[in-house]
């Protein structure tokens, strides 16, 4: 319908417009509950609540952990066995340099960019450093 369809413009141009003047945390976090009370969902701009949500949150990876299978039963010799055998996810060849994007949940904000890390492995094909090469954005 084109009357929703200006309707929408609308108020994606007043949420355009009051997102650029108010600009702090706690402005963004009111703009974000202004614009979620509107009643019909064609309307809602869901997306650019998410990313103000975002902006507010404005999360960070404090640890990675990851986690060994244990693929033959027994904790020690699996650990073992994983980190020898390239055939159970055992890793890279210790000379290859790679670069890895990182792929968080869906992405807030427009100058949303992905994270890059690069490896520095071991001669046993285990991660001995990682290297961030581009922190992102978003």
């Amino acid at each position: 319908n084109e009357e929703v369809k200006q309707n929408r413009q609308g108020v994606l141009n007043l949420f355009t417009l009051l997102s650029t003047r108010y600009t702090s945390m706690e402005e963004k976090q009111q703009l974000a509950i202004l614009f979620s009370l509107i009643s019909k969902p064609e309307l809602q701009p869901v997306k650019e609540i998410k990313g103000l949500l975002g902006e507010i949150d404005n999360g960070t990876i404090a640890e990675i952990q990851l986690e060994v299978e244990d693929v033959l039963g027994d904790s020690d010799i699996s650990r073992d066995y994983f980190r020898l055998s390239s055939r159970q996810g055992g890793g890279f060849a210790s000379s290859d340099a790679q670069v890895i994007s990182i792929e968080p949940p869906a992405p807030l904000g427009d100058d949303y960019r992905p994270a890059k890390i690069q490896t520095i492995m071991k001669p046993t094909s285990r991660i001995l450093r990682i290297n961030v090469v581009d922190g992102g954005e978003g």
